[in-house]
């Protein structure tokens, strides 16, 4: 009512002291964010973190709001992925999450971090059109020659199993063979894709 947030704040400090809860939690928070007490707001979920009693998905929330401080308060996008990938550890479908990370790959923001998060969430959902979204937002800043072979397998297999995608297909063991031109399996599995 008076609008003192400071005096608010010391306030529900005090009744977490004595037990905490997150009705009050909650409330703090806000006001730790409408004061830019970033530095408070993080503890104050790292402690409700380290709590036993807390549900798999308040965990995926608390980890997804430290994501979002870290990554659009503190500039600190290392540590927000990190944040974000224990939430959906704890949730592989956690919404916010998702579209958080989503939002980071549409932005280019380490694009294969995000990517690969994004995978195994669609894997999940069996959403191959997504899954072969993902792959490509992989494969286009891979360097590494190993990798970028897996990649393109892998999104060849999908291409022919799960999309009937036959052309899709051909042109990713094309450039498979792009990778290697010396390898006969890859010659072999060139000839098999283009006679289905």
């Amino acid at each position: 009512q008076l609008d003192d947030k400071s005096l608010a704040i010391v306030a529900y400090e005090e009744i977490l002291e004595s037990a905490f809860d997150e009705k009050t939690a909650e409330a703090v928070a806000k006001l730790y964010a409408a004061t830019e007490r970033w530095g408070d707001l993080i503890s104050l979920y790292e402690r409700e973190l380290g709590i036993d009693a807390t549900t798999a998905h308040r965990r995926a929330h608390l980890h997804y709001s430290l994501g979002k401080v870290h990554e659009e308060k503190l500039g600190e996008i290392e540590r927000a992925f990190d944040e974000y990938q224990a939430a959906l550890k704890q949730e592989l479908q956690h919404a916010p999450t998702v579209a958080a990370v989503e939002a980071l790959l549409e932005a280019k923001v380490q694009p294969a971090r995000a990517a690969e998060m994004l995978e195994k969430v669609y894997l999940a959902r069996l959403d191959w059109e997504k899954v072969i979204y993902a792959l490509r937002a992989r494969l286009v800043v891979s360097e590494e020659a190993e990798e970028r072979r897996d990649i393109l397998s892998r999104l060849a297999k999908i291409q022919e199993e799960q999309t009937e995608d036959f052309k899709g297909a051909l042109d990713s063991v094309a450039s498979l063979l792009a990778e290697g031109v010396t390898d006969e399996s890859t010659w072999h599995e060139l000839e098999r894709v283009a006679q289905v």
